[in-house]
């Protein structure tokens, strides 16, 4: 594939002479009128764009610094062609944005070398891009790996231990009530002992979709390990989260699982904790009082929500 390059000068003998010594290494495009050439630059995004500088309607240098300042074409490399060879032209051409500077009358091998170096470097300079956004890429892809749960797609506890750090933080900041939700699977084990790992592994993972589909978006939900879940909630005492937690219950209990055939049915025991406008509870804390709760809700029989207020 050749490379392109856009000529822009208002005399149309400049114009055929530059086509003349460049068609034999370049694609070339050109023009005679400034605004033509924006359109160029946007449409055909030439490799490199040889500019003269006194032009009707738009300067050289006026017509370089709408370049350089858009998106579209600022890394498109500008060499002015002209025959203002003052130093004082020189350096406004430059301060415009232009990457060279040539003076007419100009040896052709000179021209073609710097057009030819100025060429290589914006492919280095596009490459380094290209590699600088695929390393941002696959940092976020690592990032979002390292939050989120690789079986079910949802966060894990890493992320929940630091959200409810901040949530906690942000509930004593503003005095707002926060909630944990925390729910086990009850005889997980079961179903793996009988259908086998795989299938208690796509279990799970319908079992967080569900979930997932029965809390409000601004919930956050996380695996904590194995069978066991928790929900973040802020601006909900223990009381409405209690309600959440038995509207999930009721969502698990009465409709099975169809995985690969097998209707596979499931109940669920909740323990919920929360933190009121004042108190002295922390993540930690919160987690533990949830997990407690969790706990007595097994011991009394599973499928079942047991909750606590904590107050101030």
């Amino acid at each position: 594939m050749r490379h392109s390059v856009l000529i822009v000068d208002d005399s149309g003998f400049n114009v055929r002479i530059l086509e003349k010594q460049l068609c034999q290494y370049y694609d070339v495009i050109s023009t005679t009128d400034p605004m033509e050439a924006l359109r160029l630059a946007f449409e055909e995004k030439p490799s490199l764009i040889l500019l003269d500088v006194v032009m009707p309607k738009m300067s050289g240098y006026e017509l370089c610094k709408v370049l350089k300042d858009s998106k579209k074409t600022s890394n498109i490399p500008v060499v002015f062609v002209t025959s203002k060879g003052g130093v004082e032209d020189k350096v406004i051409g430059l301060q415009t944005g232009g990457d060279d500077y040539i003076t007419k009358p100009y040896e052709v091998g000179e021209l073609l070398a710097r057009i030819s170096v100025h060429i290589r470097l914006k492919e280095a300079q596009d490459q380094l891009k290209k590699l600088l956004e695929e390393k941002n890429q696959l940092i976020e892809q690592l990032e979002n790996l390292s939050l989120h749960d690789g079986l079910t797609g949802i966060y894990n506890r890493r992320y929940l231990e630091e959200y409810l750090e901040r949530a906690v933080e942000e509930c004593r900041r503003y005095s707002i009530a926060l909630s944990v939700i925390m729910m086990d699977i009850d005889h997980f084990k079961r179903v793996n002992d009988t259908h086998g790992h795989q299938m208690g592994d796509k279990v799970l993972e319908k079992f967080a979709r569900r979930i997932k589909s029965n809390v409000r978006r601004a919930d956050m939900l996380a695996r904590y390990g194995g069978e066991e879940f928790t929900v973040v909630l802020k601006n909900t005492d223990t009381k409405g989260a209690a309600v959440l937690a038995d509207k999930l219950r009721i969502a698990v209990q009465e409709k099975p699982f169809e995985v690969d055939g097998h209707s596979i049915s499931l109940t669920v025991s909740f323990g919920v904790a929360g933190m009121q406008p004042g108190t002295d509870s922390d993540a930690t804390q919160l987690l533990r009082d949830a997990d407690i709760m969790l706990y007595k809700a097994k011991g009394a029989g599973r499928n079942r929500v047991e909750f606590e207020t904590k107050s101030g």
